[in-house]
């Protein structure tokens, strides 16, 4: 008898999310947006980027595959030996995160729409200081697809972690792992309002947009 998918296994599968994790992959991010003006081959990538060739390889392998970057023709070098010349599909690429699914935008125009202006009753999500790139830990927060499920499972209504477990389908100590990642970031908080700990637990933020159209992501937070 066949099994009705669970969420999480819905968007292992989404295409929307592999482009995702594809776009926050340094690397894969690099690679794509050094070949938007001009195409280049595998050999050409390695060495501007100073990464590995087997691995650069392997990521224009994922991303041909996600229709990111396409061969553009295949030219012979100087010892006789083919290479394909890669150019990037994309110029930009704008993902909008207002529920457990991305919903993506790429585009051949760039159009900035992060950071857009903030009505006048919406406030910033306070981010904490350290001495850690926290943008960066926060977009890979929203990229996980877990971590994502689980902050969207307590946007509407606060939930104790054995509740998000047993809805998501998680393992309770990843749950509580991923719950102390999200309250440390400032993307989730514990739920007191009388004033004690309750152990439920609610988003702070309400969605979250990327903009990517260079090696560095831009995020916007907009508060729940």
């Amino acid at each position: 008898m066949s099994r009705t998918p669970t969420l999480l296994q819905l968007i292992k599968y989404n295409t929307s999310q592999r482009i995702l994790e594809e776009l926050a992959d340094a690397e894969s991010r690099s690679i794509l947006f050094s070949s938007i003006t001009e195409e280049r081959s595998a050999a050409e990538l390695a060495e501007m980027l100073h990464i590995p060739l087997s691995s650069v390889y392997k990521k224009l392998n994922r991303l041909r595959h996600l229709a990111l970057i396409s061969v553009t023709r295949t030219i012979m070098d100087s010892n006789h030996k083919r290479n394909k010349m890669y150019k990037s599909n994309i110029s930009e690429a704008i993902v909008h995160i207002k529920s457990h699914a991305p919903e993506l935008e790429p585009t051949l125009d760039p159009i900035l729409v992060a950071n857009k202006p903030r009505s006048a009753n919406e406030s910033p999500v306070p981010l904490p200081q350290n001495e850690f790139d926290v943008s960066r830990l926060i977009m890979d927060e929203m990229v996980d697809s877990h971590s994502r499920a689980v902050l969207f499972s307590i946007r509407d209504k606060p939930k104790g972690s054995r509740t998000i477990s047993l809805e998501l389908q998680l393992p309770l100590s990843s749950t509580q792992e991923i719950l102390e990642r999200l309250e440390y970031l400032g993307l989730a908080e514990k739920w007191t309002p009388d004033g004690s700990q309750t152990g439920l637990y609610r988003s702070r933020i309400a969605e979250a947009n990327i903009t990517i159209k260079n090696a560095e992501p831009v995020l916007d937070l907009v508060g729940n």
